[in-house]
């Protein structure tokens, strides 16, 4: 008797390949069965003359049949459909299979020909899976025993055999056994992989997206005329939103047309502006009015009262390019490609940025457009801008200001950059005003 690692080339599978051969034999008694150990030994297990299997009873069993976790790779060949209807008609030619009513406790696997000396029985925790393949890791602690004598092997096969007729039903066993690997070959419903993934999505969220703990009462949010209108499936979803929103970045709201998408969206805007938080919306230019209504003394806009803090609208190129100017960079490019608008933006060489200061003007009420860390921050940190809100320095309404030292940076570089006037003829034959007052002066004494 020896031990198999199933780590490295001493795993269970490269004792199957080795024995396991045409017109040979297979025993297998497991408490799972994996699609993907049956892939691996697919070819090999085809050409078997004999194969008598025992599973656990189908129904309310998880077989394992997709794998388990560390299966990731596997599925991602996306061939279950085609190797549960391989599997089946396996099973369906040249398998004898029973079930065993409680969940079997080891594994084991008889391989060869019974009348041979190489037949090998292979038992412990190595049940026909990937893991107890060792095709994946598995657990350090398996014990996996092999027998190498005939004697061995005897013993063990004899257990399997009491074991197979205390056993009965294979016909009603195989029936059940085909009908979970066809409901696998058999084609899903869309709806059924939707509700999937919303398993998958919120099965371990719990009381996470509680309304109270997320959405905070202190913005005044439930006050809104849009949080009034919105139906409880329409608050779920905000709510949802923004929990994603926070927790990681980033959310899509799909959902059929006519159920309030829009009014979702102008919730959650409304959340973050109470937040003073800035929104930036990009939508299509077509739907440019269908947002641009709710800032509008307008009497469609019945959210008038929410009043809606849009600060500008519209398509942005005109203002990317004179930004683009103010900083100094070239102008940016914008094309159709495939179907794509491109968009492309040049960097700022590092002459042109460290020159920005002195091209800061004194238009006050103006949107800084570069980066905060990159032009900002420097300038405040020289004193040479201030902010108009100092208390709130993330408010939607800030803006910057030149301070006396900024005014007084400006005026310098605008000297620095007017070039003198040029003498003229006329200059030089003015007369000096000063030496001709003295010369009279001089005179008169």
């Amino acid at each position: 008797m020896k031990l198999i690692k199933n780590t490295g080339n001493d795993r269970v599978i490269d004792e199957l390949r080795q024995t396991l051969a045409p017109q040979s034999s297979l025993a297998l008694a497991s408490p799972a069965f994996s699609l993907f150990a049956f892939a691996e030994l697919r070819e090999v297990l085809e050409k078997l003359d004999t194969c008598r299997m025992i599973v656990p009873a189908v129904n309310g069993a998880d077989l394992g049949l997709t794998g388990s976790a560390n299966d990731l790779v596997f599925r991602n060949r996306l061939q279950v459909r085609w190797l549960a209807r391989e599997c089946a008609e396996w099973i369906r030619k040249n398998v004898e299979l029973r079930t065993a009513p409680a969940l079997l406790p080891q594994s084991i696997l008889i391989v060869g020909k019974s009348d041979s000396e190489h037949q090998r029985v292979i038992t412990g925790n190595c049940p026909f899976t990937t893991e107890g393949l060792g095709l994946t890791p598995g657990n350090q602690f398996s014990l996996i025993q092999c027998s190498e004598r005939p004697e061995e092997s005897a013993v063990l096969g004899g257990w399997f055999t009491s074991l197979w007729n205390t056993l009965t039903g294979a016909d009603q066993c195989k029936a059940a056994f085909l009908a979970r690997l066809q409901a696998l070959v058999d084609p899903k419903a869309p709806a059924i992989i939707y509700y999937l993934v919303l398993f998958h999505v919120f099965k371990d969220l719990g009381n996470e997206l509680d309304e109270e703990r997320i959405v905070k009462s202190a913005t005044g949010i439930r006050n809104t005329t849009v949080w009034k209108k919105l139906y409880k499936f329409q608050r779920d979803g905000v709510v949802g939103a923004i929990y994603k929103l926070e927790s990681l970045g980033g959310c899509i709201i799909a959902d059929r047309v006519g159920l309030g998408k829009t009014f979702d969206a102008l919730a959650i805007i409304k959340y973050y502006e109470l937040r003073n938080d800035r929104v930036l919306v990009l939508v299509p230019k077509r739907l440019r009015d269908n947002w641009t209504l709710y800032k509008a003394n307008d009497r469609r806009n019945f959210l008038a009262s929410d009043r809606f803090s849009v600060e500008k609208a519209g398509t942005g190129i005109l203002d990317m390019i004179n930004l683009c100017k103010t900083a100094g960079v070239a102008t940016p490019q914008f094309r159709q490609e495939g179907g794509q608008f491109i968009q492309t933006l040049w960097r700022p060489n590092a002459a042109e940025t460290a020159q920005v200061t002195a091209r800061v003007t004194a238009q006050v009420g103006t949107k800084l457009a570069l980066s905060r860390h990159q032009v900002l921050n420097p300038l405040l940190a020289e004193g040479l801008i201030e902010m108009t809100i100092p208390d709130k320095p993330r408010s939607s309404k800030q803006e910057y200001r030149l301070t006396a030292k900024g005014l007084l940076e400006v005026e310098g570089s605008q000297r620095a950059q007017t070039p003198p006037r040029p003498r003229t003829k006329s200059d030089t034959n003015r007369p000096n005003r000063t030496s001709s007052r003295r010369r009279k002066g001089d005179a008169g004494k």
